[in-house]
């Protein structure tokens, strides 16, 4: 009896294990969804929307009708977006914040712009 409850904690520990591993990491599901929201640069605003998805890969719309696909890889602190027609220019690196419950996200390259995006 003892041999059999063992056998069922270790199967309950692994289950638990294994339903954490789904190789996204917390910042990563944040990120997936629909966000829009505006650039900004050198006090231009540019209408944009972006949807993160989970294979990660990614989709910009701006002034609603300028569409760029990007891969995407984040950290801790970056976002790197690689234009999926044009990956030998590198990728595009925007240091992101979450804010207001993880509803707003902040991505800003000084070189670039900012962008100010809420959860859709």
């Amino acid at each position: 009896m003892k041999k059999l409850q063992l056998i069922f904690g270790l199967i309950i520990l692994f289950t638990i294990f294994l339903s954490g591993c789904n190789g996204n990491s917390n910042n990563m599901i944040r990120f997936i969804g629909e966000w829009g929201g505006y650039s900004l640069f050198e006090n231009t605003t540019i209408d944009v929307t972006f949807t993160f998805y989970n294979d990660k890969t990614a989709k910009q719309i701006s002034d609603g009708s300028h569409v760029h696909w990007f891969d995407f890889y984040i950290d801790d602190s970056f976002v790197y977006l690689t234009l999926t027609d044009f990956p030998e220019a590198g990728p595009i690196i925007y240091n992101y914040k979450f804010s207001n419950n993880y509803n707003s996200l902040t991505l800003t390259n000084e070189s670039i712009d900012t962008i100010i995006l809420t959860k859709q």
